[in-house]
This record gives C-alpha cells, sequence and structure tokens, in this order.
C-alpha cells in the first residue's frame, strides 16, 4: 500500500510480450502508471479485478499483508455506508446511491434526469459538513427548495455576483453559480475540514472554459482538506461528443482513475484525426461501460422504476412552400453546399456556417403554423402541452396566446418557477420554451406531451427538456412529437442526433448499476483467497 493506494510492480523482468499483457491488465483495471519508476497504482476497489485476470494468466503474485486489511477496510466502509440510517421517504434505488456517496471522496452520480439526484446528494453528506454546491444560475432556487424539504435544519446561503464567494461552516450550505466563482489562479483561504463539494449539471464543464478550470481549481482545494469530498451530479455525462465525458472526468479527479491517459480513452472510444486535425469518433469499445462503472454511478428509469411511464416519439411531418423552398435553396447556394453533400460526417461543420444556421431558423419559423394547429387540437381534447423549439421565433409565436405562458433566455429563475407552478397546478393550457430555457431545472408533469418544433445541436439538451414532462410524479405514458420539415437539413439533423444518442446509449447508458454490497464481498473474498495463499 502506498498513500491509500495499492502499487503494482514486477519483481523481476517479465519479458517484452509479458510485461506488455501486465500492463495492458491493470490499465483495463483503472491502474496509473507512476510517472517515473515502473510501477501502477490502483484503489483497492479494483483489485478483485486485477487479481483474478493475472492469476488467470500465470502470473505469480506476491501480496503484502497491508494489502489484505485495505480490501476489509474498503469493504467495511462500503457495507457501513449502505446501512446508515437515510431518510425513508426515499426510494430503495436513492438510498443505495446515499450510501454509493457516503463510501467515497470522488465520484460521478450520473442517474438519469428526474430520478431525485438533488435528494440523494443533500441526504449523503454528513449532519452538519460544510457543504459547497455549484449549479447553473437558473438551478439555485431548485436547490434552495429542496434543502428546506430534505434538510431542514441546515441554513442555506445563496451567493450572488463576482466575488461572492466564500466557503460554507459548519451546518451551512452555500449555493453559487458556475458563472461567478473565483478565477483559476485566485488565492483563496483553505476550505474547512470535511467540506463536501457538490457540482450539480457537471457537464458544465464539458469545455475548456473559465468555469471549468474555476471549478477545476475548488475541486483541487477540496480534495486536498482533511475528510474533503468532491461529488459531480449530472444526467448528460456525455452531452455531444466523448471528449465532452473526458473533460467531465478529468475536471473532478476522476479520468486517470479510470481511463487512465488521453490517449487510451481516445483508443477505446475509435477516435481518429483527419489531415486537418478534424477528430472523428466509433462506437466505443465494450469494456467502456465497466471502466465507467469504477467511478461513476448511473441508474435509468427501467432499471429502477419499471412503474414509470415510459416515453415513445412520433413524427409530425411538416411540408414547405415553394418561397420556403426557395429561400432555403438560396442560401444553401450562398454557402456553397449541394443537398447531396449534407451527410451526417459533414453536417457538424455545415452547422457553423451563418447561411446552414440561418437555414435552420428560417425552417424552424416555417413550423410556426403548424405548432399552433398542434397546440389548437390538443387544447380542444382539454391536454395540457408544452413546446419546446431550439429558437425563439417559434417560441415567441405563443407569447399573448391565452392561456399559455413562454419562457426564453429573458425569463428570470424566480418567473420560470411560478410559470411551471401555475402549469403544475393547472391554470395553463401550454408553455412554450426555448430548449436551452426550459430544459432544466423544472418539473411539468402535468403534461404527457409535447412538441419539439425543431432540436438542438446536442442530444443531450434534447434529452433534458423531454425529461421535464417524465420525472417523478408523471402517472401517464409520455409522447415527444418531433415536427419535421420535409427537407434535407431537417432529415439529416435527425439522422446525426440518432448517430450521436447511439454512442450515449453504448458507453454511458451501458453502465451496469453496481451494488456496493456486492463489491464489498467481492473485496471480502479477494482477501480470504489471499490469506490463505500465503499463509
Amino acid at each position: 500500500m502506498d498513500g491509500g493506494r495499492v502499487a503494482i510492480a514486477p519483481l523481476r523482468a517479465l519479458g517484452t510480450v509479458r510485461f506488455a499483457r501486465y500492463r495492458s491488465i491493470v490499465r483495463d483495471a483503472g491502474a496509473v502508471a507512476h510517472p517515473t519508476q515502473w510501477r501502477d497504482y490502483c484503489l483497492p476497489i479494483s483489485m478483485p479485478d486485477i487479481y483474478r485476470k493475472l492469476s488467470g494468466e500465470g502470473y505469480e503474485l506476491a501480496i503484502t499483508p497491508d494489502v489484505t486489511d485495505a480490501l476489509r477496510a474498503t469493504a467495511r466502509a462500503l457495507e457501513s455506508a449502505q446501512a446508515q440510517d437515510i431518510d425513508p421517504r426515499a426510494h430503495p434505488y436513492q438510498r443505495e446511491g446515499v450510501g454509493y456517496l457516503r463510501a467515497r471522496r470522488r465520484a460521478v452520480l450520473g442517474d438519469e434526469m428526474g430520478l431525485g439526484k438533488t435528494l440523494q446528494l443533500l441526504l449523503a453528506a454528513h449532519p452538519g459538513a460544510p457543504l459547497l454546491v455549484i449549479c447553473p444560475a437558473l438551478a439555485k432556487g431548485v436547490w434552495a427548495a429542496e434543502c428546506r424539504q430534505w434538510t431542514p435544519e441546515r441554513r442555506v446561503f445563496l451567493l450572488t455576483g463576482r466575488g461572492s464567494f466564500r466557503w460554507p461552516r459548519v451546518g451551512e450550505v452555500v449555493v453559487i453559480n458556475y458563472d461567478v466563482l473565483p478565477p483559476a489562479g485566485s488565492v483563496l483561504p483553505p476550505p474547512p475540514a470535511g467540506v463536501v463539494l457538490i457540482a450539480d449539471e457537471a457537464h458544465y464543464c464539458k469545455a475548456q472554459t473559465h468555469r471549468t478550470r474555476a471549478t477545476a481549481q475548488l475541486v483541487k482545494q477540496v480534495g486536498a482538506a482533511p475528510g474533503g469530498k468532491v461529488w459531480a451530479a449530472t444526467g448528460t455525462p456525455l452531452a455531444n461528443w466523448p471528449p465532452d465525458l473526458w473533460r467531465v472526468l478529468a475536471t473532478f479527479g476522476l479520468a486517470e482513475i479510470s481511463f487512465g491517459t488521453w490517449p487510451r480513452f481516445v483508443s477505446l472510444f475509435g477516435g481518429t484525426k483527419d489531415r486537418w486535425g478534424k477528430w472523428s469518433w466509433k462506437p466505443p469499445h465494450p469494456s467502456v461501460p465497466g471502466i465507467l462503472s469504477r467511478v461513476m454511478l448511473r441508474r435509468t428509469r427501467a432499471q429502477v422504476l419499471p412503474q414509470l411511464p415510459t416515453k415513445s416519439y412520433a413524427a409530425l411531418p411538416v411540408p414547405l412552400t415553394d418561397p420556403d423552398t426557395q429561400a432555403i435553396e438560396n442560401l444553401l447556394r450562398a454557402a456553397g453546399v449541394r443537398i447531396a453533400e449534407i451527410t451526417p460526417d459533414t453536417l457538424g461543420r455545415l452547422l457553423r456556417s451563418s447561411h446552414i444556421m440561418a437555414a435552420r431558423k428560417l425552417l424552424a419559423n416555417a413550423k410556426i403554423k403548424h405548432a399552433l394547429a398542434w397546440a389548437e387540437g390538443m387544447e380542444e381534447a382539454g391536454e395540457q402541452v408544452v413546446v419546446f423549439s431550439a429558437h425563439r421565433g417559434p417560441v415567441l409565436a405563443f407569447d399573448g396566446r391565452p392561456g399559455w405562458k413562454v419562457i426564453t433566455g429573458d425569463t428570470t429563475p424566480d418567473e420560470r418557477s411560478k410559470i411551471a407552478a401555475t402549469f403544475q397546478r393547472g391554470e395553463l393550457k401550454g408553455i412554450a420554451a426555448t430548449i436551452d430555457a426550459g430544459g432544466v431545472a423544472i418539473t411539468l408533469t402535468k403534461a404527457c406531451m409535447a412538441l419539439f418544433v425543431d432540436l438542438e445541436w446536442t442530444p443531450a439538451a434534447n434529452s433534458q427538456a423531454e425529461d421535464r414532462l417524465l420525472r417523478i410524479g408523471q402517472e401517464r405514458p409520455v409522447t415527444i412529437y418531433r415536427a419535421i420539415a420535409q427537407h434535407p437539413i431537417d432529415e439529416r439533423v435527425t439522422e446525426l442526433l440518432r448517430i450521436k444518442t447511439e454512442t450515449l446509449k453504448a458507453s454511458v447508458e451501458a453502465i451496469t448499476a453496481h451494488s456496493d454490497s456486492v463489491i464489498a464481498a467481492k473485496l471480502h473474498d479477494l482477501a480470504d483467497q489471499i490469506d490463505l495463499a500465503f499463509m
């Protein structure tokens, strides 16, 4: 053992082939190479896999007694975390999530949207522990409300404005949004002992931005504090492409523990660069879900809430008028693009063209009358509904419609919450919202049908918006209608989003929920095997 980690090293020369195989086995199990010595480090939780694979391939193992002690200590920690008294109002899977977090200093809670990540994170923190919550500005009010419901004994402080940052004290929850964090490099006082940092909507750290660097600095400080813990929460850890996942894990100090190095991550996701430096990615290697499960707990609605209604999709074809078709053709011609050239491989580049963006906006506006007609039909049927769009035009078309409210980027967090509450009370016929403004931090389970006039480029953003309807409290099956213009741009966007979604499902979505009680049993079994082998 070395600093809480298991140190693994050859005691004699293995030969080129055997050494390469040894390194492959330990790296696949999450071990990280020492920068200057011929040794690798792994967490005790990874030892059952490493022991089984090395022994199975004929390697002779010499294991010191302190490793056995660490295995049993880790198993006891996992078991005691599960045995803690947890609020009986929580669902069984939520109590499991609480135990999972309590047993780890760093982890990602990646449950699908709507499964109650907030309450799990609040209940997992030790009573009285200083709690720092970093979240989007729109979600600060949600955290305050959840604290009042689940941990009323804690004092909640919402920080606003740059320069407002401070560490929480014992018994406090300090909530601050990403945009006003102290810049990376700022000199800050040391955090208090036992502080817990929770980063909600952690996919906000998927790019190399100021807020990502600022978050990483706080993560580093909390990780170095006595008893400090860092928990990230996101329903969309792989928001768009594989590098998003890597950056999220790296921000919270989990990339090396899981994948080891960036080149290995690239290899497992089949990443290649063309001669212009553009990345392309293939379906992930089958080992990826198991690797992610080392640092992430993710459950889907289908796994933990079979009684929750499922989600289905329906297409709403929209014919275009001749003037609209001609206008789009003119924009494509100006962009130097032919219809035949619009493929899933080229669309990512083309969508950044101002002419293509203008064409998508025109397509969205061309669907407005169809969206209004759809909404009118739902009103006549007595159904409350939600209309989403990536563009403002279709949303603003509902502004002033009797019984409707709109949510855009101009809507304040308080206004959003009030609109959602009014909708949930049954006092509105519908809500029209842009996907970015209405797709997070609100619950709209009063509706079981939503229309997407058009889609955001990022699949995770669309999924988050859909799941405003499919959350705890929804009692009916949810149907998502998608208005698809009969034009290759809309059709190609839909196809590319499908491909991106399949990559997500083959990696993050394929993680199997590992019960800590099962992991603890494996650790105990391995410790017993080692004792017998080296008696």
